[in-house]
């Protein structure tokens, strides 16, 4: 019988002609198999299926990269506010990552908007 499982997939993206730091997309994806194994499995090829490079609206070669499946959890239940997935994070100035959270939470909400209406 399968099951479903949250997995954590990182994907690299890569822009040769710019000077930022290195940028990183991390995707909470559903799958559906018979175990973690099988979950881990499908999620790589996920995850490698999805690479892919583009010309972006900057004329920049784009590329993402799949990096690895981090996390595989089993969903059993599906309730209203339930946990999915967690992660502890080591900063290294708490005022200037709760500064960047704030600032990231609100241009997602923004673009979130935007999308809706």
């Amino acid at each position: 019988m399968e099951k479903y499982f949250i997995a954590k997939i990182i994907w690299q993206i890569k822009i040769p002609t710019t000077k930022m730091a290195a940028e990183f997309d991390e995707q909470l994806t559903i799958v559906k198999a018979e175990n973690a194994e099988n979950a881990f499995q499908k999620a790589t090829r996920f995850g490698q299926a999805q690479e892919e490079s583009f010309i972006n609206n900057k004329g920049q070669q784009v590329s993402w990269v799949f990096i690895n499946v981090l996390h595989i959890k089993e969903i059993t239940s599906f309730e209203d506010g339930m946990e999915i997935c967690s992660q502890t994070i080591n900063a290294p100035n708490a005022v200037e990552f709760i500064k960047e959270i704030h600032l990231k939470a609100e241009l997602n909400k923004e673009v979130l908007l935007q999308k809706l209406n």
